[in-house]
């Protein structure tokens, strides 16, 4: 294998990529704008759809209101509800006609006016309706309303004080760490978009040096040329990497655009809100080095896989399957507090998205880099040298 060889392949592929306005949009339009989308987007719909919902009033049914005038008139005269009257409370909650049935015990006010045993009032709601999730929690904030109402009428009726059944007031306050509170944050998102990119960033350009080739025919006619195989592969897999670190940059700074347009749009969501701090540069460079090995790891191994493949629509299918086995572990690791033990951060990708989720947080942990900076450059060479393998056996490269 000589340099100047890899060098050639590198450049001639690169521009061969650049060319492609496929891979070029796979590279440089979907994660510069679809991270955008994908986290301002449920965002957006869930305070737009919270606003509108909050703005309605959504309609309510009284069962036995007679039994309860006042709070009837109390649940009226709030302008958050609208209180109707169905033949069939229950069966229009159903048909989503209404969107809660509250359910008045015989006796009602009789029972209140005299102190007995507590009545019992039971809301019904149904919990895959959006409108009626919403109908719930407002007719519950006014039942709470009331039933306070109610014991301050008696208190008053005794000449005592309301404060008799609030002896204290509790106030919590959380002591906030800029960077760990920030950083939990975004640990939920940015280590499952840069490991996703990184794992089909250069999906595209890896298909196409591999059975894109084979269906043109033009992967027979560079294997008869002087430079080693090894040399092809090198230069390949270089320029997997390439566009691979160019998509998973390109991600980070969709993220980072998602971010600022979150805080300009969004100033009341406490996701964005909240968001604000920057990295120390050791902590930096750390993630940019394990977001580099774990780049081109994902780029030898896609290279070796597609190379096994005997078509472009067969290469297209493992992609996606690739795309879902990394999306996995990223998903555990961002959402739960994962194992850390030694044997689990030598597990490709999950070892990757545990130390990025701990850099994010300000944990620096080098026993944990190490392992992952060594098995990953482990599965690295190992890839490589099994696509030099495959390379060099044609009955293996060109199976049908």
């Amino acid at each position: 294998m000589r340099g100047r060889h890899v060098a050639l392949v590198w450049q001639k592929e690169l521009l061969d990529t650049i060319r492609d306005r496929r891979t070029l949009t796979m590279m440089i339009v979907v994660p510069l704008l679809l991270t955008p989308v994908l986290v301002l987007g449920p965002s957006v719909l869930r305070q737009s759809q919270e606003e509108s919902q909050q703005q309605q009033l959504q309609s309510v049914a009284v069962v036995n209101g007679q039994e309860a005038p006042e709070l009837l008139a109390f649940l009226r005269d709030s302008g958050l509800l609208r209180v109707v009257s169905v033949p069939n409370p229950e069966e229009a909650l159903k048909e989503g006609r209404v969107q809660a049935v509250l359910l008045v015990p015989e006796g009602f006010a009789e029972r209140l006016a005299r102190e007995d045993e507590p009545p019992e009032v039971v809301l019904k709601f149904d919990i895959s309706r959006s409108k009626s999730r919403t109908a719930h929690e407002k007719l519950a904030q006014l039942l709470r309303a009331y039933r306070e109402r109610v014991v301050i009428e008696r208190l008053q009726r005794r000449g005592l004080s309301p404060q008799l059944v609030q002896p204290f007031a509790v106030r919590s306050e959380v002591i906030e760490v800029e960077q760990r509170v920030s950083g939990f944050l975004l640990s939920m998102l940015l280590p499952l978009f840069l490991v996703l990119w990184a794992a089909v960033g250069g999906s595209q350009t890896a298909i196409d040096v591999t059975a894109g080739e084979k269906e043109r025919g033009t992967l027979e006619s560079l294997l008869v040329t002087p430079p080693r195989r090894s040399s092809f592969v090198v230069g390949k897999f270089l320029t997997i990497t390439t566009v691979t670190l160019g998509a998973t940059a390109l991600s980070l700074a969709g993220f980072a655009l998602s971010l600022a347009l979150g805080k300009r749009f969004l100033p009341e969501s406490e996701f964005f809100g909240r968001l604000g701090f920057a990295l120390e540069p050791g902590v930096l460079l750390l993630l940019l080095g394990v977001m580099t090995l774990i780049s081109a790891m994902m780029s030898a191994l896609t290279f070796t896989l597609y190379l096994w493949t005997r078509n472009f629509k067969e290469a297209q299918t493992y992609a996606s399957y690739l795309s879902f086995a990394v999306m996995f572990p990223a998903f555990y690791v961002a959402f739960t507090d994962p194992p850390t033990s030694l044997p689990a951060m030598l597990i490709p990708v999950y070892n990757v998205t545990v130390v990025i989720k701990e850099l994010i947080l300000g944990d620096v942990r080098w026993d944990h880099i190490g392992a992952t900076l060594l098995s990953s450059g482990a599965y690295l060479v190992l890839s490589l040298a099994l696509a030099v393998r495959v390379f060099q056996n044609e009955r293996v490269l060109f199976r049908q």
